[in-house]
């Protein structure tokens, strides 16, 4: 069956929809695991990979290694998760990252905002001021880290194959909607489309374990992943790092050849 992919503003019932709709599939629904096992797999912290996804970064921090550290690592790990099929994965991009992968569904769930507010200040126990504060933040945040890495619009309909305004539609008739889209023609597994998924998750693997290793991690290389045959493409500034890359490349667990395309930048005297 499908994947589903789904983002969410904040008190607009996302993870409700997205957990009874894991119930009633049988699937997997996946959120916080994602930065778990990113940080585990990746050793670093959970809170810095949140961070990256849902906080708004302060003035400097759009040029920070780090956090193109941190977006690498959480794409991997929601492209892995990905492999496994039938999986609700919430919020971590996995709507724009998914959204080429033909058995994807990629679902964003909304609603007026004054309702949003009312259900936070229930569901926290908060005045209404603080829950617009907060909703206010997390909007935000997610809305700019989007804008930051994909150069895309969070609330662009067309990022989306189905919209849900909880304003209008009960929890169950979002259900209803969600789990017949996934379970429709349109959406079903085929050989190409595992391909796809295989393709993306090797590429993007082999960028997250080159920004890992500490003699690669200084380097910005892509990783395009064919059916195991990998091809690194930027530039270095010594052969020593060219070789590195390679080398790490060629280790990385399903990548059965490597086609090195780096090409060395000599540093001119300044």
């Amino acid at each position: 069956m499908a994947i589903i992919a789904m983002t969410h503003e904040m008190g607009s019932l996302g993870s409700t929809i997205a957990r009874a709709v894991a119930e009633k599939l049988g699937y997997t629904y996946l959120r916080q695991d994602i930065i778990r096992e990113a940080a585990r797999e990746f050793h670093v912290v959970e809170e810095k990979l949140r961070e990256a996804v849902e906080a708004r970064p302060g003035l400097f921090e759009m040029v920070r290694e780090s956090t193109r550290r941190s977006q690498i690592f959480i794409t991997a790990e929601v492209y892995e998760e990905a492999l496994k099929d039938n999986v609700i994965i919430m919020g971590r991009w996995s709507t724009i990252l998914l959204r080429g992968v033909p058995h994807a569904v990629c679902i964003r769930t909304l609603s007026p905002l004054n309702q949003r507010i009312q259900r936070i200040a229930e569901r926290e126990q908060i005045t209404e001021e603080k829950a617009r504060r907060r909703i206010a933040r997390y909007d935000e945040g997610v809305r700019y880290r989007i804008k930051q890495f994909f150069d895309v619009e969070w609330e662009d309909p067309t990022l989306y194959d189905l919209s849900l305004n909880t304003g209008r539609l009960s929890v169950e008739t979002a259900i209803a909607q969600v789990a017949e889209l996934a379970t429709s023609a349109e959406f079903g597994t085929t050989p190409e489309g595992i391909t796809v998924v295989q393709n993306l998750a090797l590429g993007a693997r082999a960028r997250a374990e080159l920004k890992a290793r500490p003699e690669t991690s200084h380097i910005d290389i892509e990783a395009e992943a064919d059916r195991g045959v990998v091809t690194l493409r930027g530039t270095v500034f010594a052969p020593e790092e060219r070789t590195a890359a390679e080398a790490v490349a060629k280790g990385v667990k399903g990548i059965q050849k490597v086609i090195n395309t780096l090409t060395v930048v000599k540093m001119g005297p300044y």
